[in-house]
């Protein structure tokens, strides 16, 4: 399926994932901007002493035409080697959830995670907000996505 899109998209991608031994947390995936499913072109996501074991990336910008469904894993780094994959299936981002000129913010929850429990469409995304690189006004709202966990 082709999604056209005529304005800017952000993505920002967050997974909670406990480390040992100062290893990183990157995304890697089907896009260049993902490093083209290549370790060494991975994303780093970044955490800090206050939201760890949470980790972020920084705002993705996407192409403005995205001919596929862009699918995605988290692994761990330690001192540049590769270190692990997440186990499972691919993690997919539906693009068409997406909103033009807003910040996306995707929460996979967790590394590893087993998503025929907890997942039944691809990840969730939390909420969207202005992008720092955009001139638009903020706005945040609940998402439609489905989620089990979502009470």
């Amino acid at each position: 399926r082709t999604i056209y899109r005529v304005m800017p998209v952000w993505v920002v991608f967050e997974v909670k994932c406990p480390t040992v031994n100062l290893e990183d947390v990157r995304i890697v995936g089907s896009l260049p901007e993902l490093g083209s499913w290549e370790p060494s072109r991975a994303l780093p996501l970044v955490t800090s002493e206050r939201t760890y074991p949470a980790w972020k990336s920084a705002e993705i910008s996407l192409p403005s035409q995205v001919t596929e469904v862009v699918q995605y894993k988290y692994i761990k780094v330690f001192d540049g080697s590769l270190v692990q994959w997440e186990g499972g299936p691919n993690r997919i981002l539906d693009v068409s959830c997406l909103v033009e000129r807003m910040v996306n913010y995707v929460d996979d929850l967790t590394f590893d995670i087993n998503d025929t429990v907890t997942r039944r469409s691809g990840n969730r995304i939390r909420f969207q907000e202005a992008s720092k690189s955009a001139s638009v006004t903020t706005s945040r709202f609940a998402s439609s996505v489905p989620s089990p966990l979502r009470a």
